[in-house]
């Protein structure tokens, strides 16, 4: 039997933290995951097979920066959440992994000479390059890959991959670049969007007193209730 698997790219832009600064992740989850039925349906294939253990599920998550793996972490189904990534797989010349670094910022995207018009949620953005935004591009993006599976069988593989569920792909500028592409908020160009609103006339039921509700009105007809004892205002 072919699986065929297809995973989902949620996109987003980050400002940028100065090149070589520590981060990290942290990975949220507000319910315990839920098993797809493809991976239920390869462990029930296996248990028919003859398998003599019992496959245990477990998630990875993958961290990729410019499309080179730089974080890792396996995780139970039953893991406590938040789960935080801030080690690197690279090691350092004490045998300790070495902390997350922020990427240096790609200056290279903003220097194409072709422009193209990308809309980003409702908002036309103006991208130097045509090639160079694509929503599965890995070239100046931080991506995080969730994937499914079961727990490793010989060590030392921890985890044996069978479907990734979603990947996040976040591209990071400078804030100023975000707030020029007027993708930060706030930033400038909001501020010189016209509003357009359609007139409209109101129209009063007969007896009802128009702006009733302003404080500028009589409270003739209001009850006045005193706030303290020795207070002048009232409600």
């Amino acid at each position: 039997m072919v699986h065929t698997f297809i995973t989902d790219i949620s996109t987003g832009f980050i400002p940028s933290l100065p090149s070589g600064a520590p981060y990290r992740v942290s990975i949220h989850s507000w319910e315990p995951p839920i098993v797809s039925p493809d991976l239920q349906e390869i462990r029930e294939l296996r248990c028919l097979e003859g398998s003599d253990r019992h496959e245990a599920i477990m998630y990875e998550a993958r961290l990729f920066v410019d499309g080179r793996l730089t974080g890792l972490c396996t995780f139970a189904e039953d893991a406590p959440f938040p789960l935080v990534m801030d080690l690197s797989v690279d090691i350092d010349k004490y045998g300790n992994n070495e902390k997350l670094q922020f990427p240096e910022f790609h200056r290279e995207l903003l220097k194409q000479s072709e422009s193209s018009q990308v809309c980003i949620n409702s908002v036309s953005l103006t991208l130097i390059s045509s090639g160079y935004w694509n929503a599965a591009d890995d070239f100046g993006r931080l991506k995080l890959i969730i994937s499914e599976g079961f727990q490793g069988r010989h060590p030392p593989i921890t985890f044996e991959r069978m479907r990734n569920i979603v990947s996040f792909s976040f591209q990071h500028a400078p804030l100023t670049v975000l707030e020029k592409a007027s993708l930060a908020w706030p930033n400038a160009a909001m501020w010189r969007q016209p509003m357009y609103t359609s007139p409209s006339k109101v129209r009063a039921d007969p007896g009802v007193e128009t702006h009733a509700h302003s404080p500028a009105q009589s409270l003739g007809n209001l009850t006045r209730l005193p706030l303290c004892k020795h207070s002048k205002c009232f409600v």
